[in-house]
């Protein structure tokens, strides 16, 4: 199964513990200017997806599915706006190393 595969079938069901399952140990996640390591970033998603359902499917793209690289771009409203989502991760041993996120105004 190719990694965007697997990648979407976690975030289609908000399965945090698949999530999880796909970071490596030594996962880093950036967002901005914070950086969260694997722990901090799985209990922030566990209460996002809690509180809030996200749709990955809208305008879903594959940027690049490689060995050691994935990105991706979805659309999603916040706070009333659409705005173009963009992931960019590095893997290693074939899961989540490094990612950070690029939100963007449509």
């Amino acid at each position: 199964m190719s990694f965007s595969i697997k990648v979407f079938q976690i975030l289609d069901a908000h399965d945090v513990d698949g999530m999880e399952s796909i970071c490596h140990d030594d996962f880093i996640f950036v967002d901005e200017y914070e950086m969260m390591t694997r722990d901090d970033w799985i209990t922030g998603l566990r209460k996002l997806w809690a509180e809030t359902h996200v749709d990955f499917t809208r305008d879903r793209n594959v940027l690049v599915d490689q060995r050691d690289i994935f990105s991706m771009q979805f659309t999603r409203d916040i706070d009333g706006v659409a705005h173009r989502i963009t992931n960019v991760s590095l893997l290693k041993d074939g899961k989540f190393w490094r990612s950070q996120i690029h939100r963007v105004p449509v």
